[in-house]
């Protein structure tokens, strides 16, 4: 598999390097992948590469808060965590929620998730 995703990197520097030689490269889809290099990667299991570090991975527990406001269920990075400046919550501790510090949200194969 590091073999596949090792080739697979080389012909996308290789298309990107010569611009010049369009009739060279690979069919593009729309966001300027091209295809086959894409296909390569989702075949050597990379199928995540719509998930690049800067657009939701984390990198450590801290990283990761509740996704809801209130009696939450689930985790999100930072940054995509909802704005709960103006919610109010209830104190109680709902069953299966990190309400009360029942669970927590943590950094997991680099995904917020509830542990």
């Amino acid at each position: 598999m590091r073999r596949s995703a090792i080739l697979v990197l080389i012909a996308l520097f290789l298309s990107q390097a010569v611009p010049a030689l369009p009739f060279l490269l690979p069919a593009r889809d729309a966001t300027g992948m091209p295809q086959d290099i894409l296909q390569a990667f989702q075949s050597a299991g990379a199928d995540d590469t719509k998930h690049a570090p800067s657009r939701g991975h984390c990198r450590e527990d801290s990283d990761c808060v509740p996704a809801q406001c209130c009696h939450a269920t689930s985790c999100v990075v930072q940054r995509k965590a909802p704005d709960c400046t103006r919610t109010r919550c209830t104190r109680e501790c709902v069953a299966g929620t990190l309400d009360c510090r029942q669970k927590s949200c943590a950094c997991i194969r680099k995904r917020c998730t509830v542990r």
